[in-house]
């Protein structure tokens, strides 16, 4: 490939190498939503649940509510 090539990529090489990372993007994006929706429902309903498990389920996340209230 010369240098012309890479400056003036194609349509098909355009999609091509973009596909993969958008993908890539939207699923890792998707997987967080999932972790983030599962430490909440964990959040709000454990009560009963030892100290040390909740440190290691709950406290990890950047998103868990503050107040159990809810």
């Amino acid at each position: 490939m010369s240098t012309y090539e890479l400056d003036n990529p194609t349509r098909e090489e355009l999609v091509l190498g973009a596909a993969p990372q958008l993908f890539g993007i939207s699923f890792n994006w998707c997987l967080l939503g999932c972790l983030s929706v599962q430490l909440y429902i964990y959040a709000i309903s454990s009560d009963k649940d030892r100290t040390g498990t909740k440190v290691l389920g709950e406290y990890n996340h950047p998103f868990t509510p503050d107040d159990h209230s809810v």
